[in-house]
């Protein structure tokens, strides 16, 4: 299945022939959507982009801004549109969000834990997540631990990700493009440069993880995924050419241990070295009783000699 990636399309003054390439694909969307309505959590948001839907939508409409700065929010926002999941042919897509509760025991965490035991390579090869602002980049804004939301949503999602073998990760929010090495088996890619009134984002900081990011030119991506492999291609908007592409092979069988096999696994580890000493001491115990066996033996046959 092949995917566009625009981002922020439309923010950006001047030159609006530079979506003509991605014109077919903002057909297939109906942009139109209701005015904004503030009394109402992220209305717009829920009527306009319909997703597939896990649970009936669950808003609490007491939203508050403790620091807009670290991006500490008050907000819950619950299924609906809010995260999900979606299989289209050889690709499992996780979609998440960091504006609402993710603690341990929120809806999204107790949601992410059981859809992470869903995950059957065999079906779909590939399990892409998608989120809003990015957990690993070298941007020098919007670093993941100076943002609250992210933050929380980064240490509860993380470690069911990595268990479930997750292969890529799309955010935005940066208004540049990035894509790492995998780290711990996940490419993290920021495609944030589709256009935004503030502009591009184009400062850096030092890394040993990062393939390639591109900070001064708007772009957009297509994802093609097979049963077997994927490429991802980074198009600059002014022409289509390609600044950036990546292949990487499907996991067929990337197997997802059980809970059961985990702890046997737990156990194993901590009574290694026990067997280690029982070993010895049976190995030891042998060799002493051999020996006093070959030391009996050789008394009786000395003795008989005599006689």
């Amino acid at each position: 299945r092949r995917r566009g990636a625009p981002r922020g399309l439309g923010l950006r003054r001047g030159r609006p022939d530079e979506v003509g390439h991605i014109r077919p694909l903002l057909r297939r969307k109906r942009l139109r959507g209701p005015p904004l309505a503030r009394h109402s959590g992220y209305l717009p948001y829920r009527r306009r982009w319909k997703t597939p839907v896990v649970g009936p939508e669950e808003v609490a409409n007491d939203f508050a801004i403790n620091d807009q700065t670290a991006y500490d929010f008050k907000v819950r926002y619950d299924f609906g549109g809010s995260f999900y999941s979606v299989r289209l042919g050889p690709v499992h897509i996780v979609a998440l969000n960091a504006y609402t509760e993710t603690a341990q025991g929120s809806k999204q965490q107790q949601w992410l834990s059981a859809e992470m035991m869903k995950v059957n390579r065999a079906a779909t090869p590939f399990l892409v997540v998608l989120t809003h602002a990015p957990w690993k980049h070298t941007s020098t804004v919007h670093q993941a631990d100076q943002e609250l939301a992210t933050t929380n949503l980064r240490d509860m999602a993380e470690p069911l990700l990595h268990m479930g073998g997750a292969d890529l990760l799309f955010a935005g929010h940066v208004h540049a493009y990035e894509r790492t090495l995998p780290v711990h088996g996940l490419r993290h890619f920021v495609v944030g440069n589709g256009g935004n009134y503030k502009g591009l984002s184009d400062t850096w900081l030092e890394s040993n993880f990062t393939a390639f990011r591109e900070g001064s030119l708007f772009g957009w991506g297509t994802l093609e995924l097979t049963r077997d492999a994927g490429s991802w291609l980074m198009h600059r908007s002014e022409d289509a050419s390609i600044i950036d592409s990546e292949v990487f092979a499907a996991q067929h069988a990337l197997h997802i241990p059980t809970q059961q096999e985990m702890v046997a696994e737990i156990i194993a580890e901590e009574s290694g070295p026990v067997v280690v000493v029982v070993l010895l001491v049976t190995v030891i115990t042998f060799c002493v009783v051999g020996a006093a066996m070959c030391w009996l033996f050789n008394r009786r046959s000395n003795k008989e000699d005599g006689a």
